[in-house]
């Protein structure tokens, strides 16, 4: 959305109230106008600079803190405040959650217009730092610098700027990457991996892809942990098919007996950085991770989906299950789940049906899912692959029966209008939505409030130091 150029001015001590779902602090000015403000959490009184105003909402951002909120507690990382990633840990653990279920609690009062909507207290995260299972760095001929850090490098500014990249996108930005020495989100073997492979490629002379001019042979890095084994897998994403290059660098950096255990590395020509449907190439091990979840083993490909934060995942699933078992003490004649991904909570909840079908966009991860099911003999248990809102039909029903219960695991944007409206038209006694995102959740069960009413909201706190918000609504006819 387009920012509407106003006059840059101070704002004096400020008190924050609220936080937007984003993460942004909430204040308004003496005039009572709303302001949005980066860096700032509730509690905090604080000297302010708006620079722009989008929709009648001041933008700002913290130049001075005079009075800080309780909440507030020191960050961990040297990135912070820089880096897009973990933009609440200036906050206490505590606080990130309250406010977090306030946000699930505000999206189904606001949005989806119930009243006292039934929100369980929040199921927060034992481990709210190195919890991720999965993440993905992005090679860049140039470093992306803020205004601190260009403050902070003064005379060094240009060569500091000439030193190519590996690290995360800056906020917004698909051609900028922010250079990263450490992350907490994994472990530091990963941080170790990624900083030793950003040297080599360097030292060889390698090449970091530009976006912008297609040029490049370095594109990204992805390190995946399983875990139940604790093993580790690399994916090296390279712009060009050139094995030989690929075999110099691994072998510099990736040396015999040492992690990871599994490598692997693709060739990515196009001009997106989307892989999941391109083919890789194993370099060690299998390329394929194992890992359990909800009491079943899965094959985790280099490509496929799986939940990144498997601690919590068990806590969502037992979510699901425990839905499940409350509607139907019984096993129920037909189970949908809708964007099944690799089959994860299909699999746990096919216990509950004597039929289930999943379906999923991503052609990748149903060939995971089918293997999965095979592994286990689960011959009652069907996957298809298509658009959602296309292959969610009334051949699709006729063929497989019309569902009792739906599950519905939408990605951020919620599901399709032409979903929801096919859910309507298939009645099903009790949908089970999951959801990454409170406020298209809290839409969807608008549209869905024609046929049905919510028993039940079940936070859970997936992403820790982040204001994402997983959710489970249980929905009956």
């Amino acid at each position: 959305m387009r920012k509407k150029r106003i006059e840059p001015h101070a704002l004096d001590r400020i008190r924050v109230i609220d936080v937007t779902v984003e993460g942004l602090g909430v204040a308004r000015n003496p005039e009572g106008q709303v302001v949005f403000i980066e860096g700032a959490i509730p509690g905090d009184v604080a000297d302010l600079w708006v620079y722009a105003q989008q929709k009648g909402v001041l933008r700002a951002r913290v130049e001075h803190i005079i009075t800080p909120s309780p909440d507030r507690v020191q960050p961990v990382c040297q990135h912070f405040g820089t880096c897009g990633g973990c933009k609440w840990q200036h906050q206490s653990y505590a606080a990130q959650l309250r406010f977090k279920e306030k946000q699930v609690r505000d999206a189904l009062e606001r949005i989806a217009g119930i009243a006292n909507p039934p929100v369980r207290p929040i199921i927060g995260a034992p481990q709210p730092l190195g919890y991720r299972n999965k993440l993905e760095f992005t090679f860049a001929p140039k470093q992306w610098l803020s205004a601190a850090q260009v403050a902070e490098a003064e005379q060094e500014l240009s060569e500091v700027k000439a030193q190519p990249a590996l690290g995360f996108h800056a906020p917004g930005a698909f051609d900028r990457v922010q250079h990263i020495t450490e992350c907490w989100l994994m472990d530091d073997e990963v941080n170790q991996l990624r900083n030793r492979l950003y040297t080599e490629a360097v030292a060889q002379g390698l090449s970091f892809h530009n976006p912008r001019t297609h040029e490049g042979f370095l594109r990204q890095v992805v390190f995946r942990r399983s875990e139940a084994t604790g093993e580790l897998l690399m994916l090296l994403v390279v712009y060009e098919d050139n094995a030989q290059r690929v075999e110099q660098l691994l072998k510099a950096v990736c040396p015999e007996g040492k992690a990871p255990h599994h490598v692997t590395w693709m060739v990515n020509p196009k001009h997106n950085d989307s892989y999941s449907e391109l083919p890789w190439d194993v370099w060690r091990g299998t390329g394929v991770l194992r890992e359990k979840l909800a009491g079943y083993t899965y094959d985790v490909s280099p490509v496929s989906f799986f939940q990144t934060n498997t601690q919590q995942a068990e806590q969502l699933y037992s979510v699901v299950l425990r839905y499940l078992q409350q509607v139907a003490s019984d096993p129920v004649d037909m189970l949908y789940d809708l964007y099944c991904g690799a089959g994860t909570i299909t699999l746990a909840a096919s216990k509950c049906a004597k039929t289930v079908l999943g379906l999923e966009y991503n052609v990748a991860a149903v060939e995971d899912a089918n293997r999965n099911a095979a592994t286990y003999g689960l011959d009652h248990v069907y996957f298809k692959s298509g658009d959602i809102g296309r292959i969610l039909n009334e051949e699709l029903s006729i063929f497989y029966g019309k569902p009792n219960v739906v599950i519905t695991d939408p990605p951020r944007g919620g599901m399709d209008a032409s979903v929801c409206d096919r859910l309507l038209e298939l009645t099903p006694s009790t949908i089970i939505y999951v959801s990454c995102n409170p406020s298209t959740q809290a839409r969807d069960i608008k549209l869905l409030s024609a046929k049905y009413k919510i028993l039940e909201v079940q936070p859970v706190d997936m992403f820790p130091q982040t204001s994402h918000i997983e959710s489970v609504a249980l929905l009956t006819l």
